[in-house]
């Protein structure tokens, strides 16, 4: 399944990644475009935005039930068009940074948390709730990459202490509180991701050369965790 679902996503990242090349193509190149628009070149934040509404949403779909080689595989394609998008080709940490798109990893364990949460909390008297307490009843014997396991490891590390719900979760109307609980998950994952940040350092240059170290001799992507 999760082999199909990554096929899928990979054939629609690939269709939307050439469609936005050849808009981007057409509104720099056609003439007839530039009498009536600047050009791309003069405008990149137009370039970034036909990105994120035609790419992003198909790397972002359905991220949980991807596997993580999978999610990095995804990763290396974001990193990728994004790059070729934006004519950029800089440190790939520092222009994901700059354009404000998280790594994929973060955003595929606030869906996953996400998840956990609804099955236990909003509809934990239905049957998927029901059936989502049988594996967590015996959840040492879970297989490292079984799903019920990957959606408390979500938790965990975004949210440490389930049992305290945020105000904003108490506050809301039934019917609303799966999204209350995904938009304080996003606030968790993007202050994780900028103390990650300030603890990254870019490879350094010397004599006009970039210096290897073993920490840096290969340019690190978006799915990299800087060192703590």
């Amino acid at each position: 399944m999760t082999a199909a679902l990554h096929r899928i996503h990979q054939e629609k990242v690939n269709k939307s990644i050439a469609l936005v090349f050849a808009v981007s193509y057409s509104l720099r190149y056609d003439d007839s475009s530039h009498r009536h628009r600047p050009s791309i070149n003069e405008t990149p934040t137009q370039a970034l935005n036909l990105w994120k509404t035609c790419v992003l949403p198909h790397l972002l779909q359905n991220l949980r039930y991807l596997k993580e080689n999978q999610a990095e595989s995804l990763q290396v394609t974001l990193n990728s068009s994004l790059k070729r998008t934006l004519h950029v080709y800089g440190h790939t940490v520092a222009l994901c940074a700059d354009m404000g798109v998280p790594p994929l990893r973060l955003t595929q364990q606030v869906q996953l948390a996400q998840l956990h949460f609804r099955l236990t909390e909003v509809y934990k008297d239905s049957i998927p709730g029901t059936l989502y307490e049988i594996p967590m009843s015996r959840f040492q014997d879970l297989p490292p990459q079984a799903m019920e396991r990957l959606m408390k490891q979500a938790q965990n590390h975004l949210h440490p202490q389930p049992a305290l719900h945020p105000p904003q979760v108490n506050q809301a109307l039934p019917e609303n509180k799966e999204k209350s609980y995904k938009n304080w998950l996003r606030v968790q994952a993007s202050d994780l991701w900028r103390r990650e940040l300030m603890f990254f350092k870019l490879p350094t240059q010397e004599g006009g050369s970039q210096k290897k170290t073993p920490e840096t001799s290969n340019e690190p992507t978006c799915t990299n965790r800087p060192p703590i």
